[in-house]
């Protein structure tokens, strides 16, 4: 199991400094895209000789149809730095001519699960890398679903053989802001199906939990994490984001060691 960092400019210092400690390095794709292509020489000339994956939050895999742009774009990308995998989340940044900016979550049925197979179709005709794709946390329980989450995921990855970006944080914040058990939400997913894990901090407003990936791990999310390690039995990278609060970005560094130490005891 590899262990690593979100790779951004703001902390490229601290990330340097420590990349002894890293394993592999996730790149945000969508921030050397587009008018954002000149961002990529600062990335190439400062990025360690590291492991690379990509994360993407713009693909927009559950939209009716995906942007062959887009596809096109993170191609270009991906021939320069050959990232050994790609993910993105479950869920659509788009709807006709609106972007949400945010992945908004998908109606977990059938025709859900069609478009997400004919979308998984093209991705992998064109860019060629294998596509993880990642639960998101959701301020609003869907009602009326055919499937629960869980049950959407198990399908997904039974019907499209899709790998899963578990994130940690969001399922904890999705069990504590809807009232479920987070064990039976994992105990749902093939043990096969997860190959990333992804944690990261964050922050309680009004009662609600927000993935703000703004700070610290939370201590509870350490049980989910500690569970999804013994359970599943492909997991290849475990990386932790931080997007904000930079002057303590040693807590990210930190979780990182963390994260190994737990593995490390379980065996």
């Amino acid at each position: 199991m590899k262990f690593g960092i979100g790779w951004r400019e703001e902390v490229l210092t601290e990330i340097n400094q420590q990349v002894e400690n890293i394993d592999v390095i996730e790149i945000m794709a969508d921030q050397y895209m587009f008018d954002l292509r000149k961002k990529v020489e600062i990335l190439k000339k400062f990025l360690p000789k590291k492991d690379i994956i990509f994360h993407c939050v713009s693909l927009s895999i559950g939209s009716s149809e995906i942007e062959l742009d887009y596809l096109y774009e993170l191609k270009r990308l991906v021939d320069i730095f050959d990232p050994l995998i790609i993910s993105d989340h479950i869920g659509i940044t788009r709807y006709k001519s609106y972007d949400t900016g945010i992945a908004c979550p998908v109606s977990y049925n059938s025709k859900t699960l069609k478009i997400f197979e004919a979308n998984i179709r093209k991705f992998q005709k064109i860019i060629g890398k294998p596509l993880l794709l990642e639960n998101i946390s959701c301020p609003l329980k869907m009602l009326d679903e055919e499937f629960s989450e869980a049950e959407f995921i198990a399908k997904l990855y039974q019907v499209t053989g899709v790998n899963i970006l578990l994130d940690v944080t969001n399922l904890y914040i999705n069990s504590k802001n809807h009232n479920f058990d987070y064990r039976e939400w994992l105990e749902k997913i093939p043990i096969s199906s997860v190959r990333q894990l992804h944690l990261a901090g964050g922050n309680e407003v009004e009662g609600k939990l927000w993935d703000s990936h703004c700070c610290a791990v939370a201590k509870d999310n350490w049980s989910v994490y500690e569970m999804a390690i013994n359970l599943f039995s492909q997991i290849e990278f475990v990386i932790v984001e931080r997007d904000n609060r930079y002057e303590t970005f040693y807590e990210s560094i930190n979780d990182v060691f963390t994260a190994r130490d737990i593995l490390l005891k379980q065996r």
